[in-house]
């Protein structure tokens, strides 16, 4: 996910519709009603919407001495109770697919190009990019151990992030529990290799239910039992494939193979996504595009063979001239990583936040960044068993 890609993010974007702004120089209308979804473009005191699945619409608020009448609005057209409406001084914000704000505009930024004051969010994202970048180049060319604390770093901050979350709506998870294993686990499977697996979870399951068992949280057990160990499995368990991977003699290739298709993927989907997203990829993240999709899995291809292949990565391109293997990778990563992205925003939206942190400025939380990578990880790991590169 890319925050500064407003079709290619999961931020919700706020439309003010019947702004007190006048549209086409005209006053607005206090009294006018206009009608959500109608497609008419009323006269006067109206803003733009993207409710509909189609173009954009025009949309409208009735506001007069008894201010904004939401529940007319919200009954007539169910989108915008699902998306959001909230009564303002201006007239109705609708919570729909960024964060921008467009106030009695003569017509919508068209679908695909960033809304005012995004930009302002590209210059913080690109130099945080580019750090990340750096620091995880040096760790790979260093040595597999340095890597590994890197990772766990990582997935101790995306752990905390997704607790953190959790406890924002209501849930108690056993956190502290998390986020040990956010460590012990990718630790243990470096060590032990696969066979750590079994023992590490066994023990992650009793140490959950133990902290209830002796009073840690007193609220239902059951219930956050089941998120805590959801945590886990989500990031810690998926995080650890990339342990698994550098416990092997070609591991940091493997795993490096991983962080470039992703990479690439999100370069990709963020730029064609930015530039020329037209069509709508999935619900679950409404700025998500086919055509951002198409331009993450294409780079991607493009950085493996070219990264991977021709730079003669082990063991991706270890064959001389050979890059089919690196090509497949590109494949299977994308398809990962837009799988990632999607399942965080279905669970972002779930818990009805934006971001599950802001320590990276630009991108949100660690796990805003990572969400990707998650789900990249254990395909390369599949895919090199798979190829027998392992």
């Amino acid at each position: 996910m890319d925050r500064d890609n407003p079709y290619d993010s999961d931020e919700p974007q706020q439309w003010d519709a019947g702004a007190a702004e006048a549209h086409e120089g005209q006053p607005a209308d206090d009294d006018a009603v206009w009608d959500l979804g109608s497609g008419a473009a009323p006269a006067e005191g109206a803003a733009w919407d993207t409710f509909s699945e189609g173009s954009p619409t025009w949309g409208a608020a009735e506001v007069g001495e008894e201010g904004l009448d939401v529940g007319y609005l919200t009954e007539q057209h169910p989108q915008a109770a699902e998306v959001g409406v909230t009564d303002t001084a201006a007239g109705a914000q609708f919570f729909g697919v960024d964060d921008e704000m467009w106030h009695g505009e003569a017509q919508p930024p068209p679908i695909g190009m960033p809304p005012r004051g995004s930009d302002r969010r590209l210059g913080p994202a690109i130099l945080t990019g580019a750090a990340l970048c750096a620091v995880a180049v040096v760790c790979f060319w260093v040595s597999p151990i340095l890597t590994l604390v890197l990772l766990c770093v990582l997935m101790v901050l995306a752990a905390g992030e997704f607790f953190g979350a959790l406890r924002q709506v209501g849930y108690q998870p056993a956190t502290l529990v998390g986020l040990m294993a956010a460590v012990g686990l990718p630790v243990a499977v470096y060590w032990r290799g696969a066979e750590a697996y079994p023992l590490a979870l066994g023990l992650v399951v009793m140490a959950a239910l133990c902290w209830h068992l002796v009073g840690a949280t007193t609220e239902r057990p059951v219930p956050n039992v089941a998120v805590t160990l959801f945590g886990v499995g989500y990031v810690a368990l998926l995080g650890s494939f990339g342990a698994l991977m550098l416990s092997y003699d070609k591991g940091t290739g493997l795993l490096f193979g991983a962080v470039v298709g992703t990479v690439g993927y999100d370069v990709g989907a963020w730029a064609v996504g930015r530039l020329f997203g037209r069509t709508r990829l999935a619900a679950a993240s409404p700025n998500k595009t086919v055509e951002g999709l198409i331009g993450g899995v294409v780079l991607a291809i493009v950085a493996c063979a070219v990264i991977l292949g021709v730079g003669r990565i082990d063991p991706w391109g270890d064959n001389p001239g050979s890059v089919s293997h690196a090509i497949v990778l590109g494949v299977v990563v994308a398809v990962a990583a837009t799988l990632g992205d999607l399942a965080e925003s279905m669970i972002k939206r779930d818990l009805d936040i934006k971001d599950m942190g802001n320590v990276l400025p630009g991108h949100g939380g660690v796990l805003d960044r990572f969400d990707g990578l998650l789900f990249a990880m254990p395909s390369t790991w599949g895919l090199a068993l798979l190829i027998d590169l392992v």
